[in-house]
Parts: C-alpha cells; structure tokens; sequence
C-alpha cells in the first residue's frame, strides 16, 4: 500500500452559464456571460456555456483594430526594426 492518502474530490454541481455570442467582421468570435454562476464565484472553475443570444458586428474585434497613436508619435525615436 502507497503512504500517501488520495483525497477525491466532490463533483462539482453540473451548472450551466447564460452567454451572448457575438462574431465580428474579421471573423473572430467572443463568448461575453451577464452573470457568472455560484459555482464559478467560488471555484473559478468554467461552467457549460450556454449560448443565449447570437450577435454579429460589422467591425474589426479589439485585436484586429489598428491601434490608434496619439497626436506626439513623430516627435518619439524608435530604433530602426529589421
């Protein structure tokens, strides 16, 4: 017999996440929940998503937006990237 004791854990409550799916033009896609589960507050363990709402955008996600400079970015020296 092994000295170490196995601990098993308790199955967690099954629980299920109310989510809005909203698609993008670029052709990504992000899962935004209301309100996150009593579970998830305690356990920080992701539910079943459940998929509410569909939601399309014509714009570019927040990764594929050029990022904006601000009105100084030609008084500021970068080196030179080869």
């Amino acid at each position: 017999m092994c000295a170490h004791t196995q601990v098993r854990a308790q199955p967690l409550p099954s629980c299920i996440t109310d989510r809005r799916q909203r698609e993008y033009s670029c052709g990504h896609f992000r899962w935004i929940v209301s309100e996150w589960c009593k579970v998830y507050t305690t356990t920080h363990k992701r539910c079943r998503p459940n998929v509410t709402h569909f939601d399309h955008r014509e714009e570019l996600c927040g990764e594929c937006k050029p990022k904006p400079y601000p009105p100084w970015e030609h008084m500021i020296k970068r080196p030179n990237k080869e």
